[in-house]
């Protein structure tokens, strides 16, 4: 389990980028950035709280708590964040078929900058949850 959660974070992306289209329907993109907001102020257990069954059942809570907080003070505090391209996917290195919308960010950290996040949504339960979280 310890293996997917690194594989989770750093290795299971194999995209190159995340275009935002033109004719792409638009996206609520509250349920993500509420998402990050916990991320970023060190509420893991809620992030995993408000994530997907699917996701859920890929990491339990407490080792999802530990592969963030060591992933996190190797990165330091964020100090930037901005969306670069997000998109519907039916298909995601990782996740059985599905509808997914998939949002890319370049980020910068304190101890870390040029790095990239992806944030993976599908909608459970009448609302957008997120499945997958990696940093690159």
């Amino acid at each position: 389990m310890r293996r997917f959660a690194c594989l989770l974070l750093v290795s299971w992306c194999l995209m190159a980028s995340v275009p935002s289209y033109a004719n792409e329907p638009q996206m609520d993109l509250a349920p993500a950035y509420t998402w990050l907001e916990l991320l970023d102020n060190g509420r893991y257990y809620q992030t995993w709280q408000y994530a997907s069954q699917k996701f859920k059942q890929r990491i339990d809570a407490s080792q999802w708590d530990q592969v963030l907080k060591g992933t996190r003070a190797k990165l330091g505090e964020l100090q930037n964040r901005n969306l670069i391209g997000y998109g519907k996917r039916n298909k995601f290195s990782g996740l059985p078929d599905g509808d997914y919308w998939v949002l890319k960010f370049a980020s910068e950290y304190a101890k870390a900058s040029a790095l990239s996040e992806i944030l993976v949504l599908t909608e459970e339960q009448g609302k957008l949850q997120v499945v997958a979280y990696f940093i690159q």
